[in-house]
C-alpha cells in the first residue's frame, strides 16, 4: 500500500462506485486505482475507469482484472481491497 501511495503522489483523485454501491474505485489519474468491495457478498463488476485498456494483476491478492474501451471488469471477494497500476 505504501508503494502504491508513493507511486501515485500528485495524481488527481476520483472516487466512484458501482451502480449498487458495493464496490468503491479510487482512481489516481490514469496510473492506478484502488478497488474496495465494501459488501459481504462477492461482486462481479463492470464500471468505467481511467486506466488504459489492458489486463491488470492486483498487487495484493494476485486477482486479474481487465479494462476494455474504458470499462473495468472482474470479480471481487467479500470485504476485500485491490490495487491496480498501469506501471
Amino acid at each position: 500500500v505504501n508503494k502504491f501511495r508513493k507511486a501515485m503522489a500528485g495524481q488527481p483523485e476520483t472516487i466512484t462506485t458501482t451502480e449498487n454501491g458495493s464496490v468503491v474505485q479510487v482512481s489516481r489519474g490514469n496510473r492506478g486505482i484502488a478497488l474496495v468491495n465494501i459488501s459481504d457478498k462477492k461482486q462481479k463488476i463492470k464500471m468505467p475507469t481511467t486506466l488504459p485498456d489492458g489486463t491488470y494483476t492486483d498487487a495484493v491478492h494476485g486477482n486479474t482484472f481487465k479494462v476494455a474501451k474504458g470499462i473495468l471488469s472482474g470479480k471481487t471477494d467479500t470485504l476485500t481491497s485491490y490495487l491496480l497500476t498501469s506501471e
